[in-house]
């Protein structure tokens, strides 16, 4: 395996059930812009299953990004779920890294409603370790949404052309 140059901590946070959620959200927690990553998951009209999305934004805000005739967002007429995610340390934060990230998650996971990226992977090795947080910033311990069900460790070997994986990290209290 090529080195591991690239390995981020990706912090997501919520799910919010409305546009409007998201918004009175960010604006009191997104002050700096970190948030440049997002997951949509909900039900399609006339579907029984959830659809997923996995998308990176280079405005201010994830939901400026949503608002802006987002193509996909509006295909979910149920159960919406949206995720707000950013890089753990925030010297990471740059269009190539989100790229990078987006690119391995939507490689991996093939999210239905990501047509035109499912098929490519990443051009370098990279990683990336999911930690999920409800709106209060307080870590989830449960899988509930559908979301959660994005693998929590994904490894990207340019290499040998293969991706690693470990499903659920587990905690372990500390004496």
């Amino acid at each position: 395996m090529t080195d591991l140059n690239k390995m981020f901590i990706i912090q997501w946070y919520g799910p919010f059930e409305t546009l409007e959620q998201l918004k009175n959200w960010e604006k009191n927690n997104n002050t700096s812009y970190v948030f440049n990553l997002y997951i949509l998951t909900g039900i399609k009209k006339s579907h029984r299953s959830y659809s997923h999305y996995c998308g990176i934004t280079k405005q201010e805000y994830i939901y400026h990004r949503l608002n802006n005739k987002h193509d996909k967002f509006p295909l979910i007429k149920r159960d919406l779920n949206i995720w707000a995610g950013r890089f753990a340390d925030s010297s990471h934060v740059n269009k190539e890294n989100a790229e990078l990230v987006e690119s391995l998650i939507i490689s991996f996971w093939q999210p239905e409603l990501n047509d035109r990226k499912r098929k490519y992977l990443p051009a370098e090795s990279v990683g990336i370790i999911n930690k999920w947080y409800n709106k209060q910033q307080k870590s989830l311990q449960n899988r509930r949404f559908p979301a959660q069900n994005l693998t929590d460790v994904v490894i990207y070997d340019l290499d040998n052309k293969e991706i690693w994986t470990a499903e659920q990290l587990k905690r372990m209290k500390v004496q």
